[in-house]
């Protein structure tokens, strides 16, 4: 008899055990856009996480963000921006209406902001002698301009970060 009450005892425990981990809500987050530069706004969305018995009433309560760089936030919609370029582990906690939780980590590589370089470049229009053309048309990125009597023109350009030149890389 003792050991029937034993293991009636265990059944119990176990049962309540496994009904109370499958109770737990379920924490997911997507984030836009997936590859992010330092310095742009990311959009974070736990809209997908779910809770036990939702129709019954139960809901997500809180939605807790840690961002990864030290700074958190919370709502189910969050937008973070990363001032440093890096892999950070973003975490989602929520907490339902009957107090159990659920996290989960996503990794998030931030690249290097983009940096244009504002240039001013001259330009000299020849023949294939190598004699300047004067009053020669040139156009460069959309911008349309005559060179001077000695074949050179000069223009203002937004160039990539990294670019070549004939006096070098800059």
């Amino acid at each position: 008899m003792m050991k029937t009450k034993n293991y009636i005892k265990w059944f119990l425990f176990a049962f309540i055990g496994l009904f109370l981990v499958a109770c737990k809500p379920t924490a997911k987050f997507e984030y836009s856009p997936t590859a992010p530069s330092a310095g742009e706004i990311v959009k974070f969305y736990a809209t997908k996480s779910t809770v036990y018995k939702a129709k019954e009433g139960n809901a997500i309560r809180t939605y807790a963000w840690n961002f990864g760089d030290g700074t958190q936030g919370t709502g189910a919609t969050v937008e973070h921006t990363y001032i440093k370029e890096g892999q950070y582990t973003v975490m989602l906690t929520v907490t339902d209406l009957a107090g159990q939780t659920n996290s989960t980590t996503q990794k998030i590589k931030v690249k290097q902001d983009a940096i244009t370089i504002n240039r001013e470049v001259q330009v000299l229009v020849q023949t294939a002698n190598g004699a300047s053309i004067p009053d020669a048309n040139v156009t460069i990125q959309g911008q349309r301009i005559k060179s001077d009597q000695n074949g050179h023109a000069s223009f203002n350009l937004v160039l990539p970060q990294k670019y070549s030149e004939s006096g070098g890389e800059v």
